[in-house]
């Protein structure tokens, strides 16, 4: 779970990250990257789909700062809604649909 969070912190941002997981204070993200306080149970659930779904397309050789507008820009597969606003709203599935279409293209 660390090196999920520590991962997300370095390659999408904690402003990014904290917004995902429906967290006001984006400096939680970097206190939960350092080991300074372990995220809620609920919260730390809401990690793993995200750090799957950046690893999914770093992995197919994007740099994090592709991966990171991806999950910030409007997506057609998505009804123009943003990854990131899909997954805050609970649809992890749907992104990582989306996801793999962008690796697929």
């Amino acid at each position: 779970m660390d090196r999920q969070i520590s991962y997300l912190h370095d390659a999408l941002g904690q402003k990014l990250v904290a917004y995902m997981v429906g967290i006001e204070d984006p400096r939680e993200i970097g206190r939960w990257s350092k080991e300074e306080r372990a995220p809620a149970p609920e919260r730390g659930k809401a990690v793993q789909p995200i750090f799957r779904t950046a690893r999914l397309l770093a992995d197919h050789g994007e740099a994090n700062s592709v991966v990171r507008a991806w999950f910030m820009g409007m997506n057609p597969q998505l009804g123009e809604r943003s990854p990131a606003e899909v997954i805050r709203d609970g649809d992890t599935a749907m992104a990582v649909r989306a996801a793999l279409a962008f690796v697929a293209a």
